[in-house]
């Protein structure tokens, strides 16, 4: 996971055009959802949302405090949309928050 981790904050840092953190930040945060599903008795799954949240923070902590801030924002206002959440957005914003406050 540190080679990977390392690898997206070189990628961001880069500053390539078809790379940049929004871009990245996109293909991430499209990924939330789509497949993973919460399973009380899978540590798979529980290490997929972790993983995911982490590539999250380091994508945006990596482009700049500011972005990382709008990001920790961006999922702190979806959490304010709790009916319209499922149990995958609201462990994904919390540990994606979490993972953005320990880098800034």
């Amino acid at each position: 996971m540190n080679a990977l981790m390392e690898f997206l904050r070189a990628l961001v840092k880069a500053n390539i055009s078809k790379f940049k953190s929004s871009n990245l930040l996109q293909i991430f945060l499209e990924q939330e959802t789509s497949h993973l599903i919460i399973k009380a008795d899978s540590s798979h799954h529980k290490q997929s949302f972790y993983s995911l949240a982490k590539c999250i923070a380091i994508i945006s902590v990596g482009s700049s405090p500011s972005e990382a801030i709008n990001v920790a924002n961006m999922f702190s206002s979806e959490l304010t949309k709790i009916e319209t959440l499922t149990d995958a957005n609201v462990v994904i914003a919390l540990l994606s928050i979490g993972e953005i406050g320990r880098h800034v």
